[in-house]
């Protein structure tokens, strides 16, 4: 008995090494500055760290889920997407096969600017991965009018005006990837989730960030490494002070 006792507690401090325990404002300075070395000045790199911030905030392992894409994401360096197909019913955005952790927040702001002016916009987002990221957008950007709608082939979320947490439903049948804004929810077609219990409600996405909030975030440590390998490729500007030493 005490050597099970004893190595569960080894088990136990084990898995305390492995983790790094970091604050709200280190994680998302530490974020920023990853997607501001992948991506530079050229894109909204802020957007895109507060975009997979917000996900870890929640309990939606956001920095697991950019771990896990961190080889694209380095890949690809032309994040630009082509000019919307837009109609009075749709907007039609292809990705051309890139992460929407990088292009969320443009997608996410031409629907919010469309429904603004007309009370209501649907947009497809086609040949796009990683639809998550819309909702670490959604919950961050908290629309203060603006009901919306996510429905893809694995989850669908609805995002009241106001709030930063959406609730999410799992197992739908759409085989798009669908974002409905309306400043009348009514508006929204959610027979996706008509009958369905959620995945993740309010109340848990709120206590985890409560909680968070209060003892910081527990991340694996191999993964701060990665992100702090990635953030210290940031070019320093060319002074007199940063030349010092260069070439020794």
């Amino acid at each position: 008995m005490n050597t099970m006792i004893l190595g569960v507690f080894l088990l136990g401090l084990s898995l305390v090494k492995n983790l790094i325990n970091i604050s709200f404002n280190e994680l998302l300075s530490l974020l920023s500055r990853v997607f501001e070395a992948l991506y530079g000045h050229e894109h909204d790199y802020q957007e895109m760290a507060q975009t997979i911030f917000w996900l870890e905030c929640h309990g939606h392992s956001g920095i697991n889920k950019l771990i896990e894409k961190l080889p694209e994401l380095e890949a690809v360096k032309n994040i630009y997407l082509p000019s919307p197909n837009i109609t009075k019913e749709v907007i039609t955005v292809d990705c051309c096969g890139g992460s929407l952790f990088t292009n969320a927040h443009l997608i996410c702001d031409l629907a919010f600017s469309e429904a603004e002016n007309y009370g209501t916009s649907k947009v497809f987002i086609i040949n796009a991965k990683d639809p998550y990221a819309i909702i670490g957008y959604l919950g961050s950007a908290c629309n203060n009018s603006l009901s919306s709608y996510l429905v893809t082939d694995k989850i669908s979320a609805f995002i009241s005006p106001r709030s930063q947490y959406p609730t999410i439903y799992s197992n739908t049948s759409c085989k798009k990837i669908q974002l409905t804004c309306a400043k009348n929810h009514n508006l929204i077609d959610m027979s996706h989730i008509a009958n369905l219990e959620p995945k993740l409600d309010v109340i848990k996405q709120k206590s985890f960030y409560e909680i968070a909030l209060k003892n910081g975030l527990s991340i694996s440590t191999l993964n701060f490494k990665k992100l702090n390998l990635i953030a210290d490729r940031i070019l320093v500007p060319s002074t007199d002070a940063s030349r010092l030493g260069a070439g020794e």
